[in-house]
């Protein structure tokens, strides 16, 4: 690959914007869009995993999102991958995407590779429980200093390459308050970058707030990549540089342009997963599993397809 400043890069594959003439049809939503659910969102409960899916299977969610170290817990603790896929195909229920929190960008290449095998290995059980994404997020690294595009560009060629092999997808995941990859101009270079087919963004409406981004950023974006969006919602106070992942609210029940975030995002072609990612404290602390998840469908509903 010939190295190049990607700062200023012009999006190319599946990162391309649409033509000007598409940005100006009418959004169309897409009966193949879906809502879903991020395990997150009843993490504080700490309940069995199958108790959780059981749940959101009963609130109305047919996608979800697992967190890695859950189902390895599952696993460690006596269950089976031929268990779970059966408990979730008796459900209808979609894995969508995993989330995991592997250090794949370090600055010593031993580290590196360590942490790109273990991304491998999350892979590699993405698939065996159907998934086809995986975030693929700044674990380890939130807060270095690293201003080489190329070097980040390369770091996370690797993870794609790793997810050829797999057939499983590793979604660039925007954090809203890491010093490395809280904007969405950053995430999209190191993309871009990557010059792999299969790069992907996992974007979510928090965090590019919490980030400082304007969400005008998403129409250069095509949806195809962008598989998966967490959609949550932000209130007024505290100001936006204090929020905290506890400070996440329902959609709609903020102040964040979700009607637009939404009009725009199908406009570049969205048809994908919105799925639900929430840590509200005082959720858990208010709220049984069941009425949260059922309450976060039916805002889901009403915000997606309304």
């Amino acid at each position: 690959m010939n190295r190049r400043n990607f700062t200023g890069a012009v999006l190319s594959g599946s990162l391309a914007a649409l033509p000007l003439s598409a940005a100006a049809s009418p959004p169309p939503r897409k009966n193949s869009v879906r809502i879903g659910f991020n395990l997150s969102t009843l993490r504080e409960f700490r309940l069995p995993l199958l108790k959780e899916l059981e749940i959101v299977h009963q609130g109305g969610f047919r996608s979800v999102e697992l967190w890695i170290d859950k189902v390895r817990k599952y696993l460690a603790e006596g269950g089976s991958l031929a268990e779970l896929n059966r408990f979730l195909s008796d459900h209808d229920l979609k894995v969508e995407n995993m989330i995991g929190f592997v250090c794949w960008i370090h600055k010593e290449e031993k580290e590196r590779q360590k942490g790109l095998d273990l991304m491998k290995s999350d892979m590699e059980l993405t698939a065996r429980l159907g998934g086809r994404c995986i975030a693929a997020c700044a674990a380890g690294a939130r807060n270095e200093e690293i201003k080489d595009l190329d070097f980040l560009a390369q770091c996370y060629r690797d993870v794609c390459k790793a997810g050829l092999s797999t057939g499983v997808r590793p979604l660039l995941e925007l954090w809203g308050s890491s010093k490395l990859l809280s904007r969405l101009s950053v995430v999209l270079a190191i993309a871009s970058g990557s010059e792999m087919e299969n790069a992907g963004l996992l974007l979510d409406a928090y965090h590019l707030y919490r980030g400082g981004n304007s969400f005008s950023g998403l129409n250069l974006i095509a949806g195809s990549a962008m598989p998966v969006f967490h959609l949550n919602d932000y209130p007024a106070s505290p100001a936006r540089e204090e929020l905290k992942d506890k400070d996440r609210v329902f959609p709609g029940d903020g102040i964040c342009p979700l009607k637009k975030i939404l009009d725009d995002l199908f406009r570049n072609g969205f048809n994908g997963v919105f799925s639900l990612e929430l840590f509200n404290l005082d959720y858990c602390r208010t709220m049984r599993p069941e009425e949260i998840v059922r309450t976060g469908y039916q805002k889901m509903q009403k915000t997606v397809f309304f």
